[in-house]
């Protein structure tokens, strides 16, 4: 079995205020995370919905992570 980091699938909600906006800056500095990782945009990270964490399992994810 190859477990290498780019078979996985990560979604991260991440707070805008916060946790997307240090994304967006790693973004515009060049630096590097691995692509397996997808960044979802919330308003904030106490609005997210267990249902919408459990979609994202249904739809092919390995993991979730909030970030406040």
């Amino acid at each position: 079995m190859n477990n290498k980091a780019d078979d996985f699938q990560i979604v991260a909600y991440c707070c805008t205020h916060c946790a997307y906006a240090a994304a967006d800056l790693a973004g515009g500095l060049r630096m590097q995370y691995p692509s397996a990782i997808k960044i979802v945009e919330l308003p904030c990270s106490g609005r997210l919905d267990v249902l919408t964490v459990l979609e994202a399992f249904e739809q092919g994810a390995d993991g979730v992570m909030v970030a406040g």
